[in-house]
């Protein structure tokens, strides 16, 4: 279907080429034989950037990330129509992560980081990490994440949508999209203004020892990869 596209908008640019040379025929001078040449020329290039920006979105993949939320239990489907080159999913799960069970077999030409930011106790929040980088062509990913609920009903805000990111290239040159997606549906929703990676809730009044300790520690939250 592409290619057929690609001809006829070839041979749209040569008609018209060759009209206008016959329309200037009748009145032959070296002035409009070098005015045919750069219409000729212009018509030409119009054709190439028309065929490239068709190429383009005939080339865009497409992917569709779906979730499934039970008690302790998210099950994540990433299915990818097209080639892409590498894709990323950022998750917040309201608990700490406890494990990431792959349902799709992952073969040797292809790499998938699976990891977990946040702290495994007292966590309010945890960010799941999907990272496919090489991304085999038309293979999906599939995954039951099980987590311990956060103690808590508290919100944070930017917590209830998620991004996913990839990259595709065509004609020598790199594509990439981010977009954001509702954790409730799965829709597309407005980037949040704000991101928070984790999060610990205490039911408890901290010692001046255990306040010290954390910010002696820093923002920065535990990673662990499954």
């Amino acid at each position: 279907m592409f290619l057929a596209t690609q001809l006829a908008v070839l041979a749209l640019s040569v008609g018209v080429a060759e009209a206008i040379r016959l329309l200037f025929k009748r009145h032959p001078s070296p002035r409009n034989d070098s005015f045919v040449i750069i219409i000729a020329a212009l018509i030409a290039q119009i054709g190439i950037q028309v065929t490239s920006k068709i190429g383009e979105r005939w080339n865009r993949p497409k992917v569709v990330v779906s979730t499934l939320k039970k008690t302790g239990e998210i099950d994540i489907a990433i299915r990818v129509d097209g080639n892409i080159r590498r894709i990323a999913l950022s998750y917040p799960v309201k608990g700490a992560i406890t494990s990431v069970v792959p349902l799709i077999e992952v073969t040797d030409a292809q790499k998938v980081l699976t990891r977990a930011i946040g702290d495994s106790t007292h966590a309010y929040l945890n960010k799941l990490e999907i990272l496919a980088d090489p991304m085999k062509p038309e293979v999906n990913l599939q995954y039951n994440v099980f987590y311990e609920a956060a103690p808590t009903d508290a919100e944070i805000a930017g917590t209830d949508s998620y991004e996913v990111s990839y990259q595709w290239d065509y004609d020598n040159k790199t594509f990439s999209e981010s977009r954001w997606q509702s954790t409730d549906g799965d829709h597309d929703v407005a980037p949040p203004p704000v991101q928070i990676v984790a999060a610990s809730i205490y039911k408890r009044a901290l010692s001046p020892d255990e306040v010290k300790e954390l910010y002696e520690k820093g923002p920065e939250a535990e990673k662990r990869d499954f």
